[in-house]
């Protein structure tokens, strides 16, 4: 089983493309905060519940393992993704090739967003090193034509800790490379994974949709 002590979030830096230096958390430092052009918590972010420990089964805690870790590819023209920092953050790794995609992180501490923009160059050759990129885990994969946008929210939660919210728009499409492979393809897609407080324990909950 996990561990996990829910404590208010700290404060991480905010910064602006092509600094030279990151953070331990992945951010640029640079300067003060930019004021971020997030929209408003979603829906169904979690609110606040901070000062808790919270114990997480170890077969939920393998399922959502399991779920970052299979093989896996969102794509779509352009890519917005709403997910917790919590379980999240540490797990995103970003290809970005200086020539071609542009990285922006930006900082909204009232409402507990912090953003990053990955854009491609406009009139850049769309080769594969010159798309956006985000890798999670060992196997999900996310890239875009155009964008992609990432909001990891630091609203922490005792009955939601983790959660994952992508939205693939234009062309999109969502593989995984299973036996069999399966495939969700359509104008947009959407795929989820959350885990969530049901009764006394947790459990690990996802699914996928696409839509003409």
């Amino acid at each position: 089983m996990r561990r996990w002590l829910f404590v208010p979030a700290l404060a991480l830096a905010a910064c602006q493309t092509q600094t030279m230096e990151r953070d331990q958390m992945g951010l640029w430092k640079q300067g003060d905060s930019a004021p971020s052009n997030a929209p408003a918590q979603p829906d169904d972010a979690p609110d606040k519940s901070p000062g808790t420990v919270i114990t997480i089964p170890a077969d939920v805690v393998q399922a959502h393992a399991e779920f970052v870790n299979r093989p896996s590819t969102i794509f779509a023209e352009s890519v917005e993704i709403d997910l917790s920092a919590n379980g999240w953050l540490a797990l995103a790794s970003f290809s970005v090739s200086p020539d071609a995609v542009i990285r922006r992180d930006e900082e909204d501490t009232s409402r507990g967003v912090v953003q990053i923009t990955l854009r491609r160059i406009p009139d850049i050759a769309l080769t594969a090193d010159a798309v956006p990129t985000v890798r999670f885990g060992d196997g999900m994969r996310v890239a875009a034509v155009d964008s992609i946008v990432l909001r990891f929210w630091k609203q922490q939660s005792v009955d939601r800790p983790q959660w994952f919210h992508a939205a693939g728009r234009g062309k999109a499409v969502f593989v995984v490379e299973s036996e069999p492979r399966r495939e969700w393809r359509g104008s947009t897609v959407d795929v989820r994974a959350e885990i969530r407080k049901t009764g006394a324990t947790y459990q690990f909950v996802s699914d996928q949709g696409a839509k003409p």
